[in-house]
């Protein structure tokens, strides 16, 4: 659900700006250094191509490690 997502962004990368987009749209927001976190694959090999970080979620702690990878 959007207001779940908007509430792990404030409480793990507060300030961090969310944008939600269909599924089929994403990668028209992919650039350098944008982050697409989602849980299907499809999604993050369209965002990558398109030139962005897709980050696969599997756990949230996973997800904070990449985060954290990435200097954030």
């Amino acid at each position: 659900s959007r207001i779940g997502k908007k509430q792990w962004v404030d409480k793990h990368i507060p300030g961090t700006e969310i944008i939600f987009k269909a599924a089929k749209a994403k990668q028209e927001l992919a650039g350098y250094n944008k982050i697409l976190i989602d849980d299907r694959e499809d999604n993050i090999e369209r965002w990558n191509s398109a030139g962005g970080i897709g980050i696969i979620y599997l756990s949230t702690d996973q997800v904070i490690n990449q985060l954290k990878q990435l200097g954030l």
